[in-house]
C-alpha cells in the first residue's frame, strides 16, 4: 500500500498535470497557437504556485474560535 504522505504527493502531482493540461488544451483550441498556449500554461503554473502560497500564508494567520 501507499502511505498517505506519498498518496498526497502522487494526487496533487496528478491535479497540477491535469489542470494544466486542460489550460493548455483551451488556450490551443481557442487561439490555434501551440507557443502562445505553452506560454500560457506555464505562466499558470508560475503564477498559481504563487498564489496557492500567499493564500496558505494567510490562512495560517487566521485563528478560529472555538465555541463549546
Amino acid at each position: 500500500m501507499i502511505n498517505s504522505k506519498t498518496k498526497k504527493l502522487l494526487k496533487t502531482l496528478s491535479w497540477r498535470i491535469t489542470a494544466t493540461s486542460t489550460t493548455l488544451l483551451l488556450v490551443y483550441i481557442l487561439s490555434g497557437e501551440l507557443k502562445i498556449a505553452g506560454t500560457v500554461a506555464l505562466l499558470e503554473v508560475i503564477v498559481k504556485t504563487l498564489i496557492y502560497y500567499i493564500h496558505e500564508t494567510a490562512w495560517e494567520k487566521v485563528q478560529v474560535l472555538e465555541l463549546d
